[in-house]
């Protein structure tokens, strides 16, 4: 652990563990307080909205990033060993800011809906301009429509 200089003059900092936020969570020994550092990397993602039309399948899902970089998202489905990438989306983000990222699955997507159900895996990638990538991954299960 790479000691941090605490904002209470004469107090040591005890545990730094990662929360599921992604924030780094720290307590000070005698200066009865918390304390968060927000990694460059750190981004929140919104539960994928998802619809479905008679040509399509939309994935449509909010991204929170902390500063400039490059957002991307993947779709894929997995059958026995064989993984297929359904579609992708992109966005520059140029701040802190949410972004809006749309994935499209296209008519082979459809027509398996027709059949049966279909489990996505969507994953988010963020990389910070001159930092490292960071990954989420959401599950979306996708009813049978027929229509």
């Amino acid at each position: 652990m790479v000691p941090l200089q605490c904002a209470s003059e004469g107090v040591r900092q005890r545990h730094r563990p990662q929360g599921p936020d992604g924030n780094l969570w720290f307590t000070e020994y005698a200066g009865n307080r918390i304390g968060r550092i927000t990694p460059s990397n750190a981004f929140t993602t919104t539960t994928a909205k998802v619809k479905v039309t008679s040509k399509a399948v939309t994935l449509t899902t909010r991204v929170t990033v902390p500063g400039a970089g490059r957002i991307a998202q993947r779709a894929t489905t997995k059958t026995g060993k064989k993984t297929t990438t359904r579609c992708g989306a992109k966005t520059t983000a140029a701040k802190a800011a949410t972004y809006t990222l749309t994935c499209t699955m296209g008519r082979a997507a459809r027509a398996q809906l027709r059949r049966s159900g279909m489990k996505v895996s969507l994953r988010t990638t963020f990389t910070p301009t001159g930092a490292a990538a960071a990954s989420r991954t959401q599950r979306v299960v996708l009813t049978r429509h027929r229509r």
